[in-house]
């Protein structure tokens, strides 16, 4: 199954799950409804190897495409211009990318989590 399309799968079921309710609610609900949300994302990519399953849970609770990124010393600069726009400077230049947020609601609780 493509990432993109597990990415949506999760996403839907998330609904069912309240995900605002992670995001915006007291410690102990959010400490619930993270639970809640991991074993879902465990269930539904257990058919994925180490490093795909690793880039889901990245997706809903890290810095999904961006975790590679923040982990090189030598990056000095992120650009961010859309969940599938991607851009930092290494060495003085400026690459694209190659990975990107999977959904735009994914890409969209990240701002929300920097922005908090």
């Amino acid at each position: 199954m493509e990432l993109r399309n597990l990415t949506e799968q999760i996403i839907q079921n998330l609904n069912e799950l309240v995900y605002d309710e992670f995001a915006l609610g007291d410690q102990q609900h959010q400490e619930q409804s993270k639970n809640k949300i991991q074993l879902l994302v465990s269930e539904l990519s257990q058919s994925l190897d180490l490093d795909n399953r690793i880039r889901i849970q990245n997706e809903f609770f890290n810095n999904g495409p961006l975790e590679v990124l923040f982990s090189d010393t030598e990056i000095t600069e992120i650009i961010l211009n859309g969940p599938q726009a991607i851009f930092y400077e290494k060495q003085g230049v400026l690459h694209q990318h190659e990975d990107i947020f999977f959904s735009n609601y994914t890409y969209e609780k990240f701002i929300n989590r920097i922005c908090d």
